[in-house]
């Protein structure tokens, strides 16, 4: 964005570049800085010298205090008051320019030059203001036919081009609001209240997108994000949520797009790795997601999701030692991690660990007892075990918590089974056949049982 270059290469000089109405608010000469001793010590002739070079460089606020020296040295130079007032001008403060083209017009009451700047300029800090009170009348029309008339005097007056964008702020003209803040900037790159109603201006639209993400409102979300986005590209915040809004749409690709932007504004935002990484795993591209919960881990050694995630995409390449080790680290990362104890004891499982693995997913359902999958988990572990009650009673309280659960009701059969229930095991194996994915299993459990009565 044009402004962010703009501010960003400037080098911050001592400047007031901030418009000033009302006598209450002028800065008399005591208010000012102390004028530099080598400059008093310097002739007037010198002084007005070496200000007027200053001036025509278009370096108001390093000239002004070679005239302010002037005007202490000798109060009666007129001419010194007269290029004050013009430094002011073109430093945006109107008031203090009045005032010294005032005290010149004192000193040279016949200065018809001087006579006819300061109507001009009573003129045009009059239609000024006339602007500013019809912006906060609401009477933003008048407002901005105001402002227009400011600047077709001055062209410059960067006060003006922000108070335009102020007005259409309030009309929720993005546009309008972001072409003329960026041309105040522009013109005073140094003054910070500009670049701070900018960035508040995306801030404001950003907080409305969260407010529509909220309340379920996605596409009004995504359009303040957009917004956003249009203000400041640098908001990687927006194109995160822009990232999750397209991930709940079932727009995989285009959430990876945008987590990607986001990086590529900051590559230490680990939240967004960890979202491109389970992007990336929701369409079987584990190596890029493995990548990305890594570095999501790496850049922050405290998230146990990212560990978590990490060792379960491990664990499906049958990696189990670096798998192991990552679902470690996610418990000491957070002890309570009941997703971490559950990806232990899978691990566990995988290396014929099953009395350890039982212990690994007790801890997981003593921090989540309400998790089906863990008791499913428990109840195999104990099939491998040969603790059949145990396995019963696991596969019970899955189905308690996920009744219709198709592999706990295999599970459940085989204990039934193995406990002499023949008929119950029958039962649930029949209710398992409901369900298309496991159906093979549960015929293959019945056909056994048929033929040679035998459990499996």
């Amino acid at each position: 964005m044009r402004w962010k270059r703009i501010v960003k290469g400037f080098t911050i000089v001592a400047v007031g570049c901030v418009l000033l109405l009302g006598s209450a608010l002028a800065q008399d000469q005591e208010q000012q800085p102390p004028i530099p001793q080598r400059l008093m010590e310097m002739s007037i002739q010198d002084l007005m010298q070496r200000g007027n070079e200053l001036f025509e460089q278009q370096n108001y606020s390093a000239a002004r205090p070679y005239y302010r020296a002037v005007s202490v040295k000798d109060s009666s130079q007129a001419g010194a008051y007269a290029r004050l007032s013009e430094v002011e001008y073109n430093l945006f403060d109107l008031t203090q320019a009045q005032k010294y083209l005032r005290k010149a017009i004192e000193i040279e009451p016949a200065n018809e030059e001087y006579r006819i700047r300061f109507k001009s300029l009573s003129e045009l800090v009059q239609t000024f203001q006339d602007g500013v009170d019809a912006m906060r009348s609401q009477n933003h029309e008048e407002a901005l036919k105001k402002f227009d008339s400011v600047l077709e005097t001055f062209p410059n007056f960067a006060p003006a081009f922000y108070h335009k964008a102020l007005v259409y702020r309030s009309q929720n003209n993005t546009d309008g609001a972001l072409t003329n803040f960026e041309k105040a900037i522009e013109i005073d790159p140094g003054n910070e209240k500009y670049v701070s109603a900018l960035e508040n201006f995306a801030k404001s639209h950003f907080q409305e997108g969260i407010n529509n993400y909220r309340r379920g409102n996605l596409t009004g979300a995504s359009e303040e994000f957009e917004r956003t986005l249009q203000i400041d590209p640098d908001f990687k915040q927006a194109q995160y949520m822009l990232g999750i809004i397209a991930r709940r749409r079932g727009n995989v690709q285009e959430a990876i797009q945008h987590y990607q932007a986001a990086i590529e504004i900051d590559s230490t935002y680990a939240q967004v790795w960890f979202a491109l990484g389970i992007a990336y795993k929701s369409v079987a591209r584990d190596r890029q997601a493995l990548d990305a919960f890594t570095t999501a881990a790496e850049i922050n050694p405290n998230y146990d999701k990212a560990f978590v995630e990490r060792g379960l995409l491990l664990l499906k390449m049958e990696r189990y030692s670096e798998a192991y080790s990552a679902l470690q680290n996610a418990t000491q990362v957070n002890p309570q991690n009941s997703n971490a104890y559950e990806g232990l004891g899978l691990v566990l499982m995988k290396q014929g660990k099953y009395q350890q693995a039982v212990e690994q997913f007790s801890t997981a359902l003593a921090f989540d007892e309400t998790n089906a999958n863990v008791h499913y988990r428990m109840a195999d572990a104990y099939h491998e075990l040969g603790e059949y009650q145990n396995q019963k009673e696991s596969a019970q309280k899955a189905l308690d918590l996920k009744p219709n659960y198709a592999p706990a009701l295999v599970l459940l059969g085989d204990a039934e089974c193995h406990l002499g229930n023949v008929e119950a095991a029958k039962t649930v194996w029949n209710k398992a056949k409901s369900d298309a994915q496991w159906r093979p299993v549960a015929e293959h459990r019945l056909e056994i049982l048929e033929k040679t009565g035998e459990c499996e």
